[in-house]
């Protein structure tokens, strides 16, 4: 072997891998180096996103989770490589090994620069809790009849699913706010609802700062446009079961227009009020929600109970009713008419026989309330003044009070949302002033025996109590025009009616009326109405005879209405019906409304189904039946109602 090729076998067996075991060993220790640098980068950035989640009381989303898991494997792997590189600088390895070792940092400071400015949220707010407890007194040192009236909210937020707005009035100071804490209280730790909400209104009602504190509760930053903010807390809302608990509130409040969705009853979410007023606690239930008198007649009945139970109200005559102990009615009567501040309403009451005269115009301006309850008085006064305040006017049983001025009195109670003439058996007509009263709720005249006719109701668009029953003389037309056909509209409808009592009338309601423009009505009472009469399409009522229910005659009396039955099922709020069915066929239809019925006399009408009237045995609300020659019927099973 000559000397080059000794030289060749040299270089390539002995000089080649010791220069490439150099080559790898300091391309191994710079790769290593630049590792280190990249993954100590890395978790300096982990650090701080840590220590400002904790500084801020953030959480770590989900991916978060997931990036700062894969950081601390990346710190153990560049442990592990860093180890074994020690171990091998004071061993004899080879090249191989060394080989493995670099590309081992190699991708690891590449997937350390990666992990460095992740496209995604680390972390977030941690979720808001469902219930934040507000510091109060112990319910126990809590009085009964304030523990009672407690238990009482709670049991209407947890009942029926249908009232879904409960409302508690009563004057400032009495511890509505403190209900209402302990309301929201109650619920911490509780399943019932995903979250609970809290919100003080008070009697000049900042929109954006109620929905930032709603926003704040639900973790959400809510732009400060009050339109775009409304839209993100419809949404996010109608996603929860919810509970809002809306404190002193002063007027009625337009929920949407905050963010707050209409409430559906599968959700089951509820919203609370407090307020000094009852009208608007009334206002927010029945304006606001369809289907909540119910909960108004629920509170009324729930209160009136706890009343009892306190010893402040006792049984009255008649079965349902109730009445005050003198001794209480007294002091009440001491503390609501003596002088107060402007903020304490104002009651003028003159009850009894002994009164024959009404108090005088000068005192009615600054009334807020006016019970003239069976007196002997014989005129009322005119009015030189606007009564602003006036928000209720009691003149039932009196028995002598023959007229109502015709001008100068309902002219100027223009805020006016109770009028009760009950009972006044010699009243003959009403003015036609009585439709200036555009804000009425309510218009009691049952047992007006004299009564004749109704002033126009067209204008009483906020009207939703309308009760005529014994009415007997009143024989007209109500709720219509003379003419209600599609070429004609109405101007005598009262859209936001939920009570019509016409029981013992001759008055009667255009067809099409009730399905097309009463569809709020929660209660429906028509028995013995002699010109409200019901039939079916395509049984025998043909065109000219349901015509006949569209028009009242000019002059003399007017023609009985025929409607057709089906309207009854377009009423789906409908809670309590009493009705005369005659010559109706009774079939699968009834079934539905069976459940609402209170009171019904069946008379020449034909079963095609027996068991269509089955729920009337099941129904809570039946009072009274009356079936008489009606065919197809073999059996009915007697209840103790």
């Amino acid at each position: 072997m000559d000397v080059g090729s000794f030289a060749t076998l040299i270089d390539k067996y002995l000089i080649d891998p010791i220069v490439r075991r150099i080559k790898i060993l300091r391309n191994s220790s710079h790769n290593i180096k630049e590792m280190q640098e990249k993954v100590c980068e890395l978790i300096a950035a982990r650090n701080d996103v840590w220590k400002e989640a904790e500084g801020v009381g953030q959480v770590m989303t989900d991916k978060g989770e997931n990036w700062f898991k894969v950081v601390d494997e990346i710190q153990l792997e560049a442990n592990g490589i860093e180890e074994r590189r020690r171990h091998r600088q004071t061993s004899c390895v080879n090249c191989c090994s060394f080989y493995k070792l670099n590309n081992k940092s190699i991708y690891l400071k590449q997937k350390a620069a990666g992990m460095l400015n992740p496209p995604f949220e680390l972390t977030k707010r941690p979720p808001p809790e469902s219930v934040i407890e507000i510091e109060s007194e112990p319910t126990e040192n809590l009085q009964p009849t304030t523990q009672h009236m407690l238990q009482n909210m709670i049991d209407n937020l947890l009942g029926d699913p249908e009232n879904m707005i409960i409302g508690v009035h009563g004057m400032g100071g009495v511890g509505k706010t403190t209900l209402a804490e302990k309301v929201n209280n109650h619920f911490k730790g509780n399943s019932c609802f995903e979250t609970v909400i809290m919100v003080t209104v008070s009697a000049t009602p900042d929109i954006s700062k109620i929905q930032t504190r709603i926003g704040e509760r639900l973790g959400l930053d809510l732009p400060k446009d009050v339109n775009l903010a409304k839209e993100k807390l419809l949404v996010e809302l109608r996603k929860k079961k919810f509970l809002i608990i809306l404190d002193d509130v002063w007027d009625r409040l337009e929920l949407k227009g905050i963010g707050i969705p209409h409430l559906q009853i599968h959700n089951g979410s509820k919203i609370l009020i407090t307020s000094r007023y009852l009208d608007t606690c009334t206002n927010m239930l029945l304006v606001d929600e369809l289907g909540c008198l119910r909960a108004v007649r629920n509170r009324g009945e729930a209160m009136i109970k706890s009343l009892k139970i306190a010893s402040m109200l006792e049984d009255g005559k008649f079965q349902g009713s109730a009445k005050m102990h003198d001794m209480m009615r007294e002091l009440a009567i001491m503390i609501t008419t003596s002088s107060g501040s402007n903020d304490n309403p104002q009651f003028l009451t003159r009850t009894g026989g002994s009164f024959e005269k009404a108090p005088h115009a000068n005192e009615w301006p600054e009334a807020t309330r006016i019970s003239l309850i069976d007196t002997q008085i014989k005129t009322l006064p005119d009015l030189g003044e606007r009564c602003p305040k006036l928000t209720t006017l009691l003149l039932r049983e009196n028995q002598i009070l023959a007229v109502v001025p015709k001008l100068n009195f309902f002219q100027r109670m223009d805020h006016l949302h109770v009028l009760d003439l009950s009972s006044s058996s010699t009243l003959e007509y009403l003015p036609d002033s009585l439709s200036h009263l555009v804000n009425l709720r309510v218009l009691r005249l049952p047992s007006c025996l004299k009564l004749r006719a109704l002033p126009a109701l067209g204008m009483l668009r906020q009207l939703q109590v309308l009760d005529l029953k014994y009415c007997h003389r009143i024989d007209q037309q109500i709720l219509g025009s003379k003419c209600f056909d599609s070429s004609c509209k109405s101007l005598d409808l009262s859209i936001n009616l939920r009570y019509l009592d016409v029981s013992c009338t001759q008055v009667s309601i255009p067809a099409g009326v009730i399905s097309h423009h009463l569809l709020k009505l929660e209660g429906l009472h028509l028995n013995l109405t002699r010109k409200i009469k019901w039939g079916q399409r395509g049984e025998g009522n043909n065109k000219e005879e349901r015509r006949s229910g569209l028009c009242s005659s000019d002059e003399g009396h007017h023609r009985p209405s025929i409607i057709d039955v089906g309207e009854l099922s377009r009423l789906t709020h409908l809670s309590s019906l009493q009705i005369l069915l005659e010559d109706i066929t009774i079939s699968d239809w009834f079934k539905p409304l069976a459940y609402k019925i209170m009171g019904l006399d069946l008379q020449s009408c034909t079963f095609i189904k027996q068991d269509a009237i089955k729920p009337l045995y099941e129904s809570e609300h039946l009072l009274w039946l009356t079936i008489s020659k009606c065919r197809g019927l073999t059996c009915v099973t007697c209840c103790a109602w």
